[in-house]
């Protein structure tokens, strides 16, 4: 089990660890979705950084963008999306994989509200064969308890 699983269980919260065939697209986690009988929305995770070197991490869903003015505005700078070398190099995960959580404390969280709208979230858990569903309630007793800057947006 991966660190995000082992986070879970030491706040004891619900959740449901799966291994599977490799999943590096939403196709082939909908066939996993299907396998599993996950009900949860799939999850997003980018892993970000500002022009002057800050990461983090961009929580959302499947289907939302990255929108480079929305990020500019909230962070005073410009950003893009990191290499997947620095995604491994920083977070140990690998690109299209990025979890939700753990990341170390210099990165910071940008977690979109509209996340909480769904009662269950599929998670990848940094490696493509392993994933994780939970209730999105989860997300706010996980961000309690790490030192990571947490921001909560709310995005049209």
């Amino acid at each position: 089990m991966q660190e995000s699983g082992k986070i879970l269980e030491s706040l004891n919260l619900e959740f449901r660890y799966i291994e599977h065939e490799p999943v590096l697209d939403y196709e082939a986690a909908y066939r996993v979705d299907q396998q599993f009988n996950l009900t949860g929305q799939e999850s997003k995770c980018l892993f970000i950084k500002t022009k002057s070197g800050k990461y983090y991490s961009f929580i959302t869903y499947e289907g939302v963008s990255f929108d480079r003015k929305f990020f500019k505005e909230l962070l005073g700078e410009k950003t893009s999306i990191a290499s997947r070398e620095e995604l491994m190099d920083i977070a140990g995960y690998e690109a299209g994989c990025a979890a939700p959580f753990p990341y170390p404390k210099e990165v910071g969280y940008i977690v979109d509200n509209r996340v909480f709208n769904f009662d269950k979230y599929i998670c990848s858990a940094g490696i493509p064969t392993e994933s994780f569903e939970m209730p999105t309630s989860n997300l706010k007793e996980v961000y309690k308890h790490v030192d990571n800057q947490v921001i909560y947006v709310d995005i049209d």
